[in-house]
């Protein structure tokens, strides 16, 4: 059944709403438009944010049954906030008195700080950056404290996931040792520990007084996660960035030289960009400028689909939130996973399997345990050829399913259309 659409009136107000200094018109949703409401601020981990916001501007206006959809989405919050704040209580003191100087970042760095109330955010770990120096030390660490570590070695880029189980209770710390990940379109650059250590300042969180990063470099952080997410797959990313902003001043010009220095510029120019166009924040002209180029080549590419799907790109006329003539609810939400979501898990496959195919000494090493020379070149040699065959076989059999997926999925949404209009 096509879920009821949301007039473009109405999309513009969950946008006002869920912006920082937004004033959305809270009139101009009904009681199905709450329904379908409700439902896009759930799936994009907005319904939290926008009860909190909600009980500052209009509570009255909204009709019971929503504003208690969003308040249990806002407990559920404050429950598992609660939980990750008394672990972070335990870990960053711990992890301090061994001379460590782990620095949180994104919702355990944001939380406190920049949203009122703790049910406004969801965090789903702990993110904490640490010198690669210290990475076997802080596993030790967190090892003593619970934690359970995938076995070493570990990637030189990137970041390790740990557990602690106890109960019902799954605590998860991301530990990364790379500032900047790999991101899709961009320059990857090596950036020294030293460098985004430099700018560190001193913030109360937990209880405990830490290092956080300069606000610079947590907007490009968020910058560099956004686009490393397929753009905007992490709204609630760009909740915080907005947040951020009007919290403290940044430095532009600071801003502009460590975007340049970490290969972040592109990101930041869609972030920037995307907090004029969907929470219409103040962002300097230059930023916008760089945007208009970035957000053309974007709608021609996969991501497009999905930024319309997701309610940011071109909001008032399409995706999820508006149905165009002939193309339901349901059928915008097929095809999006189609021909986006599967494609794109389908293509890190293969970018893993292509990466198998030559792969580096230090790699067949670390995957094959292999020690000597002469073994790793064997393996590296052998590699290539059957993993070739196996993915061009694989392409073909997924353009084949994808194509006869689809027409099916035309036919039968065709037929469907037809026989509503034959009724009507």
């Amino acid at each position: 059944m096509a879920s009821d659409p949301l007039p473009a009136a109405a999309a513009e107000t969950l946008f006002r709403l869920i912006s920082p200094r937004g004033k959305p018109a809270l009139d101009s949703l009904d009681g199905p438009g709450w329904d379908a409401a409700v439902r896009c601020l759930s799936e994009n981990r907005m319904a939290g944010w926008a009860y909190h916001r909600l009980k500052l501007l209009e509570p009255a206006a909204v009709p019971e049954p929503a504003m208690r959809a969003l308040y249990r989405a806002f407990r559920a919050n404050q429950l598992v906030n609660l939980v990750l704040l008394e672990e972070a209580k335990r870990v960053l003191p711990t992890l301090a008195a061994r001379g460590l100087s782990p620095v949180p970042m994104k919702g355990i760095a944001f939380l406190e700080r920049l949203y009122p109330d703790l049910g406004g955010r969801k965090m789903g770990d702990l993110d904490l950056l640490v010198n690669p120096r210290e990475v076997p030390q802080a596993v030790a660490v967190l090892e003593a404290l619970g934690y359970r570590a995938p076995p070493p070695p570990y990637p030189e880029e990137g970041g390790v996931d740990l557990e602690l189980i106890e109960g019902t209770v799954v605590c998860r710390i991301d530990l990364n040792w790379q500032f900047v990940r790999r991101v899709k379109g961009n320059v990857r650059r090596r950036v020294p520990a030293a460098v985004w250590e430099a700018g560190r300042v001193t913030r109360r969180i937990a209880g405990a007084d830490v290092m956080v990063l300069a606000p610079e470099d947590e907007l490009l952080g968020l910058a560099n996660h956004i686009v490393m997410h397929d753009e905007m797959a992490r709204l609630p990313n760009i909740v915080d960035a907005a947040l951020l902003l009007d919290a403290q001043p940044v430095d532009w010009a600071r801003l502009n030289a460590q975007a340049a220095l970490y290969g972040l510029e592109r990101p930041l120019a869609v972030t920037l960009g995307l907090l004029a166009d969907v929470l219409g924040m103040e962002v300097p002209g230059d930023a916008r400028e760089r945007w208009r180029s970035h957000r053309a080549a974007l709608l021609r590419t996969p991501a497009g689909v999905f930024l319309d799907r997701g309610w940011v790109l071109e909001h008032r006329g399409v995706g999820g939130l508006t149905e165009a003539p002939r193309a339901g609810f349901l059928r915008n939400l097929a095809r999006f996973w189609l021909r986006y979501t599967m494609m794109a898990t389908l293509g890190d496959r293969v970018s893993f399997v292509l990466a198998q195919c030559a792969p580096t000494a230090p790699s067949v090493r670390r995957i094959f345990r292999v020690r000597r020379p002469w073994a790793v070149r064997a393996i590296q040699r052998l590699l290539g050829p059957p993993y070739l065959v196996a993915i061009a076989g694989m392409m073909l059999g997924v353009r084949l399913l994808g194509s006869v997926i689809r027409s099916r999925l035309d036919s039968l949404m065709g037929e469907r259309t037809i026989g509503r209009g034959a009724a009507a």
